[in-house]
């Protein structure tokens, strides 16, 4: 390895390439003997994400769920922390806990010595259904298939959406850790559009768009290292900020998920520092580099870092900073602790026209404070001038959420929420174009948008182990302003012609064993649209609709 370095690093300078400083500080990282790899992340669909979180709202154990995707590693520790707790889980909660710590076999397996190879079809070791499941000293991998059909109507009209794919994650030695997931959809237009436009479902990159049908792809991956106080991942995947049930206004799933290097540091119990570097799609052609008939993308991207304090199981509170910046990669944004506003005013040299689009946010949780409820809290700054924050039209760019949940209350098994986000004008948008706080066309925060407030309510209760239902109704307010400029002073919150949204549903899911689903949900959306002579046109649509799926 050292004759490697010693040939490597003076080609690497002599190219003088900024980035080849950062490529040496990770070769040199990497190479450490302490570093020992255990970071596998679970998607942000989990149902253990739900569940680990309702555990700690009933003041079992500390779960830090405000940065998203978490390890696998991490997961298990938090399943393991309930085993002192078994006699107070109530019958569900304790049928959760076993079932859901058979997801982990091979994280079971990481210290134990295996003299002969272990292969498993169909069932692993733990009895939990794996398509193939593998375990050497070398070598650990569990493969899974993805499959779902979903069918209804929308407004009359017939729906559908299919999916197929596989995914799989697994350890090599003592270096790498994998995560894969693939997963190929047809959908009907209509259902397509609907979901794009009006709900937090992840936005999607069509391949392929008939009159009846689309499709699109869902591709997330993952390469990392863990060690005693940290981790390092490189892969295509989604990092969600912050708290709220129904959207979060830093960084959400709305949009596809991106290229990124992450870094995150946990050097005490009650302190973490998280850093990632994204690569966004700005979806706006570069003029300066067309070859033929071939067209690329202006290049755009995101750097990102935060810091949380944990200083019990009940109080959670995190701050950090972002900025969106486009055209070169600046090595300012690649280092983790820079403070990129300060960054950006140097390179911008104190003119608008240059630079990026920073951001701040802040977040709080309370956890059990009251027994068995959570308070929690986002803000997100996209720009703000103090001596205007205590004046009422003060038009500082913000966005907020206040949310609120109840668990076990009145009775067993019931879970309530309740969240009021807004996010006042220009929020996430910028005047110049591709720094706007999007990817692909889609918000990075709340997908409800700048100009726009929320109240969402849900009422879930888990009949079994198996069977739960949720019934849940919100009502948004958007302002809409056609041909907007961006200024330095930003049009009053819902200015321009106005829409009013009201949802209701109901959706009932069965999980027969782990990520078999059959589902059923039930909507209906009122809209009621402001014209330009004042009046108001309201419509309707229904939609209902039934699935199974295997996968998530």
């Amino acid at each position: 390895m050292l004759i490697i370095m010693k040939t490597i690093i003076p080609t690497m300078f002599m190219k003088k390439n900024k980035l080849n400083y950062v490529i040496i500080f990770l070769s040199i990282l990497f190479i450490s003997p302490d570093l020992f790899p255990q970071t596998v992340y679970s998607s942000t669909t989990d149902g253990i994400y739900k569940y680990l979180n309702d555990m700690s709202i009933k003041g079992y154990i500390n779960f830090d769920n405000s940065i998203q995707p978490l390890s696998r590693k991490y997961l298990l520790q938090k399943i393991k922390e309930l085993d002192v707790y078994m006699s107070k889980l109530n019958e569900i909660d304790s049928q959760l806990k076993d079932f859901y710590q058979k997801e982990f076999g091979l994280e079971l397996n990481l210290d134990r010595k295996i003299s002969d190879n272990e292969i498993y079809w169909v069932k692993d070791k733990y009895r939990r259904f794996r398509l193939l499941s593998y375990s050497s000293d070398l070598f650990k991998i569990n493969v899974d298939p993805i499959l779902g059909i979903s069918f209804g109507k929308f407004n009359g009209n017939n729906v559908y959406h299919r999916w197929n794919g596989l995914k799989f994650y697994g350890y090599l030695n003592s270096s790498i850790v994998f995560s894969f997931y693939f997963r190929d959809n047809l959908e009907s237009t209509t259902l397509a559009d609907f979901n794009d436009k009006n709900t937090p479902a992840t936005g999607i990159i069509t391949t392929r768009k008939d009159i009846n049908s689309l499709e699109y792809d869902d591709v997330r991956v993952n390469i990392s290292y863990d060690w005693k106080w940290g981790q390092l991942s490189v892969g295509k995947d989604f990092l969600n900020w912050g708290y709220g049930e129904n959207g979060k206004v830093v960084l959400s799933n709305k949009t596809p998920s991106f290229p990124n290097v992450k870094l995150d540091i946990y050097p005490t119990p009650w302190l973490k520092f998280n850093y990632m570097h994204g690569w966004l799609k700005s979806n706006l052609v570069d003029s300066l580099n067309i070859r033929g008939q071939k067209e690329t993308y202006r290049n755009k991207f995101i750097a990102f870092h935060s810091i949380s304090i944990i200083p019990s199981k009940k109080i959670e509170f995190s701050l950090g900073e972002s900025i969106v910046y486009s055209d070169q990669l600046e090595f300012s944004y690649l280092i983790p602790i820079m403070f990129f506003r300060l960054a950006d005013h140097y390179l911008a040299n104190s003119t608008n026209t240059f630079g990026g689009n920073a951001q701040f946010f802040f977040s709080m949780s309370f956890k059990n404070i009251i027994k068995n409820v959570n308070f929690y809290t986002d803000l997100f700054i996209d720009d703000i001038t103090i001596p205007k924050i205590l004046k009422s039209n003060n038009n500082n760019k913000v966005g907020y959420t206040l949310g609120l949940k109840t668990v076990d209350l009145p009775i067993q098994n019931i879970y309530l929420n309740i969240e009021y986000t807004k996010v006042v004008a220009s929020v996430y948008e910028h005047s110049i174009e591709g720094q706007d706080y999007k990817s692909s066309g889609y918000y990075l925060g709340h997908w409800i948008g700048s100009n726009a407030d929320m109240i969402f309510s849900s009422i879930n209760y888990r009949f079994s182990r198996e069977l739960q239902a949720t019934l849940w109704g919100q009502y948004i307010r958007k302002g809409f302003i056609a041909n907007n400029k961006l200024s330095n002073i930003p049009p009053s919150f819902l200015s321009g012609l106005r829409t009013s949204s009201t949802f209701f549903g109901i959706d009932i899911k069965y999980e027969f064993i782990h990520e078999l689903f059959a589902r059923a949900k039930f909507l209906y959306h009122k809209i009621s649209s402001e014209q330009t002579n004042g009046t108001f046109i309201d419509n309707s649509t229904t939609e209902f609709n039934i699935a199974v799926y295997y996968g998530l």
